[in-house]
């Protein structure tokens, strides 16, 4: 599968925690999850919360990985 920049520095990071954090590996593990998906809910939860009348945001790295 195909990732583009984003995608890959989400799988990067995610792929290293897992590494560090078995209870989160288990977690990352799952069938149903997905890199695709997982940057999808980023950003809707980002464009959820740009405030009205915005027509960007902007967004520290700390909270797309948390996001993540």
């Amino acid at each position: 599968m195909e990732f583009t920049t984003f995608e890959t520095a989400i799988k990067n990071y995610l792929d290293k925690r897992a590494e560090d954090d078995a209870q989160f590996a288990t977690t990352y593990a799952k069938p149903n999850k997905n890199i695709k998906e997982c940057c999808k809910y980023i950003f809707q939860q980002v464009e959820k919360n740009k405030p009205k009348g915005e027509r960007c945001v902007g967004v520290s790295d700390d909270e797309v990985f948390g996001l993540a």
